[in-house]
């Protein structure tokens, strides 16, 4: 009798694992956005129409000219994704200090190429390679760890062409050129299918696909898949060829959501649920978009249609001025960007910026945008403005 009920609460204890391991990794992976329920608070109260854009020019550097321009402590970091320099310069452009490099040493990385990069709310630092191989440095720029993303695949590629889940990590892949948030011990990063048998080519993808990743920054664990696209999607097919999450994360975990074909910006909390939506289309925008059929296809004709039509491009929130930042792409003859600033869902501006012009930050109460670079100057230029009270 002992025994039998000795094995009973060994079995119970197994089951009891068993079932909270498939409630963590299937429940969650059910918080599915719910855009029913989202009222719609949009409102114009425009403060100024334009701004004097000024520039600065950064030190000269040992550099590949490939890379993108980071903001820390009223710093402006410079990282060059090929060389895997992080070059530190104050806010007027004179170079600080650089760190890391290419190498095999603690304070390298053995990389050949940077894809994403962020800081982290420990103060260190998070690298992707072109492999997704991660490494983990301190504030000292030390590297404490080392590790693959782990996306938990338990299907072969083949069985998921006769039978694609829509639910589980290993249909989908990071979305290169989007943005990767550091949130507490996670990495929030958006993720697209590109599996044969569901992909954004599919009408049906915009009504079950996921659309973020939670990855655990401790050993790189595929923690969550979660969200969905708004029913403007299901209903409009041809944008879906620029139907990925720009996107940013308050103190709360709070998500401010827009795409790069949706005018509406969706204020999502932790949960999933869609609380509500504002925003306005930019100024002189082209949305002629063609999907594809053809997923062979779909990378070349995103890139054709980004040169051709207006799309979202970047969205950056700041909690403690409750500013929000979305960019946009007019589309093709036209010889600047749009950059709308909203507050309080109200949009305050909507003015014109360079080509090709990315927000990295606020320094002093000035915007700075990414890095564009003249090789053939040997310059790197980062665009400043101050902020309109």
């Amino acid at each position: 009798m002992k025994k039998m009920l000795k094995y009973s609460m060994k079995s119970v204890v197994k089951f009891s694992v068993v079932a909270a391991f498939i409630c963590f990794y299937s429940c969650k992976s059910e918080k599915k956005s719910d855009y029913s329920t989202a009222k719609n608070k949009s409102e114009k109260l425009i403060k100024f129409n334009n701004v004097a854009i000024d520039s600065i020019q950064l030190d000269s550097i040992n550099t590949s000219y490939v890379g993108e321009i980071y903001i820390k402590d009223n710093s402006l970091y410079f990282l060059d994704s090929r060389f895997c320099f992080l070059h530190e310069f104050k806010k007027d452009g004179s170079i600080v200090h650089s760190y890391i490099g290419q190498g095999s040493g603690k304070n390298e990385l053995p990389v050949k190429n940077v894809t994403f990069f962020s800081f982290l709310p420990s103060g260190g630092s998070f690298f992707m390679g072109t492999g997704y191989d991660c490494y983990i440095f301190n504030e000292k720029y030390e590297r404490i760890n080392d590790y693959a993303i782990n996306w938990r695949p338990t299907h072969t590629y083949e069985e998921l062409l006769d039978k694609p889940d829509p639910s589980i990590p290993e249909m989908y892949s990071l979305v290169y050129g989007g943005k990767v948030r550091a949130y507490g011990d996670d990495l929030i990063f958006p993720i697209v299918s590109q599996h044969r048998a569901y992909n954004p080519t599919m009408k049906t993808y915009a009504a079950e696909a996921r659309i973020f990743a939670s990855m655990s920054l401790k050993n790189g664990y595929i923690k969550d898949i979660y969200g969905g696209f708004p029913p403007f999607f299901s209903k409009n097919f041809d944008f879906m060829v620029f139907g990925f999450p720009i996107f940013d994360i308050d103190q709360k975990n709070n998500y401010k959501v827009s795409f790069g074909a949706d005018s509406l910006i969706y204020d999502i909390d932790d949960n999933m649920n869609v609380k509500k939506s504002f925003g306005f289309k930019g100024r002189n925008m082209k949305t002629e978009f063609k999907n594809t059929s053809d997923m062979e296809l779909f990378n070349s004709n995103y890139h054709e249609q980004s040169k051709l039509n207006g799309h979202y491009t970047f969205l950056e929130f700041f909690e403690n001025k409750d500013l929000l930042f979305r960019g946009y792409s007019k589309g093709i003859g036209e010889a600047s960007d749009g950059l709308q600033i909203y507050k309080d869902n109200a949009l305050i501006a909507d003015i014109d910026v360079p080509r090709g012009f990315r927000m990295s930050g606020i320094i002093d109460n000035e915007v700075y945008s990414n890095a564009f670079i003249d090789q053939s100057k040997n310059a790197i230029k980062v665009y400043k403005f101050k902020l309109t009270n």
